[in-house]
């Protein structure tokens, strides 16, 4: 063999080790890391998802704290207390088959803020935060959370749902009443998240009773 061609080979065997054959593993970049990204310890929501409503910031990074923008993010429902609404504001979508599990894409900077419309409250960690990139084999759990919403009582039965709303009402108001004037503890009253019932709690409150209705997603 020839120098020149000699000294082509070993360049060529060169790049594979540095950049990778086409049998290379994936890098660990890109890879969602729950140890390095930033979930709320509590989904806050509305009924309404309004302007005024309450952000849950999501940031998804890879074990490098890398943002990882256009990754799937996947709140999931299915386990707990709470229930989506059947339409969710500009960029929530349900996944296909489980209306109980929402997705959003993250943005350049890793980040999805949530602002889903929701009924009922989960006080335990039952609900589950997932993220998945093109890299993985299967979606990555980040996080079990609570949540609560300013429509915290479910009143539709499920057999009810395709044709009967939901709202913010008389038994939510009677409750919440009770709770803001006796000091209540109890995190489903704590729709702002600051770990009181107080002020916040009922502004979020008041601008959504009566105001809003509309239908659950179907079971």
């Amino acid at each position: 063999m020839r120098s020149l061609d000699r000294l082509h080979l070993v360049l060529a065997l060169l790049a594979l080790v540095v950049l990778g054959g086409p049998f290379a593993r994936p890098a660990a970049a890109q890879v969602p890391s729950a140890s390095h990204c930033k979930v709320p310890s509590k989904l806050l929501s509305t009924s309404s998802g309004s302007a005024g409503s309450p952000r849950d910031t999501i940031i998804v990074r890879d074990a490098s704290n890398t943002p990882i923008s256009s990754a799937l993010v996947t709140i999931d429902f299915r386990n707990s207390g709470m229930t989506p609404y059947a339409n969710q504001p500009s960029g929530i979508t349900p996944v296909d088959g489980f209306c109980q599990m929402l997705t959003m894409v993250t943005d350049a900077t890793g980040r999805v803020i949530f602002s889903p419309r929701m009924s009922g409250y989960e006080n335990d960690t039952r609900i589950v935060i997932y993220a998945r990139t093109a890299l993985c084999d299967s979606a990555i759990c980040l996080a079990h959370i609570r949540g609560t919403s300013t429509d915290f009582i479910t009143s539709v039965p499920a057999a009810n749902r395709w044709n009967t709303p939901e709202s913010v009402g008389l038994p939510e108001f009677a409750a919440f009443s009770s709770a803001y004037t006796s000091h209540s503890a109890d995190p489903r009253y704590d729709f702002d998240g600051n770990g009181s019932i107080g002020l916040g709690d009922l502004a979020l409150f008041t601008a959504e009773y009566g105001y809003y209705s509309a239908l659950l997603c179907l079971p």
